[in-house]
């Protein structure tokens, strides 16, 4: 049976594809696709919740980490005139950097964790005591927005009105 060399499969990849600009890159399990790698490039964006409209963006090859990207991108939003709140990103963001940069600038970052040992071990879960586990809502100003935001909330549902009927007036500025 011959030997394939990793240099010589990448080589054989690379000759079957057009753009010599272009790399290879992972891609994670997301839903029904499966994981694995592909051929090209990564679109980078910051996109309004609201209106569903870019707002920055860069595009870079596939080999280029999702995390070098998040913080240039917030503050080009941010140089626009946006004020970014909330930052909800994806697995590849989940790095000790990309929290602590995000609330430096103020913008509570939402990020799905990477399966680490630590995450495996149920370390990531917050305290348990006697009265149950303790809740979070990462800081006090944040404790009083989801406070009223759940209070408006039950209080529809108890009014019987449907909590996607009280719309959602709010900018993305």
């Amino acid at each position: 049976m011959p030997t394939v060399s990793a240099t010589s499969t990448r080589a054989a990849r690379s000759a079957t594809y057009s753009d010599p600009d272009a790399s290879w890159g992972h891609r994670s399990a997301v839903s029904t696709r499966a994981s694995g790698s592909f051929y090209g490039y990564k679109l980078h964006q910051v996109v309004c919740a609201i209106t569903g409209l870019p707002l920055a963006w860069r595009v870079e090859t596939a080999k280029d980490a999702e995390s070098t990207f998040a913080m240039p991108l917030l503050d080009a939003v941010k140089a626009r005139g946006f004020r970014p709140e909330i930052a909800v990103m994806d697995m590849g963001y989940d790095h000790e950097a990309i929290y602590a940069e995000c609330e430096a600038r103020e913008c509570h970052p939402i990020i799905p964790l990477r399966e680490t040992p630590a995450v495996k071990a149920g370390k990531h879960k917050p305290p348990v005591c006697e009265h149950g586990q303790w809740t979070f809502a990462g800081s006090d100003e944040g404790g009083r927005r989801a406070a009223a935001m759940y209070t408006l909330l039950e209080s529809a549902k108890l009014n019987g009105i449907a909590p996607s009927a009280l719309g959602g007036e709010r900018g993305c500025a």
